[in-house]
């Protein structure tokens, strides 16, 4: 018997366990923000699942570095008309006396966000999230 990682559904075989993950729509990966008893912990399992889940976060942050010393942090090859909208948009905002925060390049919030200028002819900016 095999255990989803995920889910913690019992099958038999891994064809059986492709098609719980086609119906279920289960992605298969344990996840890392699962609560777990304090006594599992203590096992080596336990002890492996946290140094596992660390290494990823900084593997993930390493290439993140990577993509922005690369400048392939935003994945669009249409840059030049990135930079003028990015520069329309950063002189509508000081316009409006706006103070904007931005997410480091390459980490995923950064890499979704889909913030764009209205097209009204107010004063203000307003931004779709």
């Amino acid at each position: 018997m095999y255990r989803c990682p995920r889910c913690s559904t019992r099958t038999c075989s891994l064809p059986c366990y492709k098609r719980h993950q086609q119906r279920a729509q289960c992605s298969g990966q344990r996840d890392p923000t699962a609560f777990v008893k304090s006594s599992d912990l203590a096992t080596p399992a336990g002890i492996d699942h946290d140094f596992n889940f660390l290494v990823g976060i900084e593997r993930a942050l390493d290439q993140a570095d990577r993509d922005v010393q690369d400048g392939t942090a935003g994945g669009n090859s249409n840059t030049s008309s990135k930079a003028q909208e990015k520069a329309h948009l950063a002189t509508r905002i000081q316009a409006a006396g706006v103070t904007v925060q931005y997410a480091p390049l390459g980490m995923s919030r950064q890499k979704a966000n889909q913030t764009r200028l209205s097209n009204r002819k107010k004063p203000y900016v307003s931004f779709f999230l």
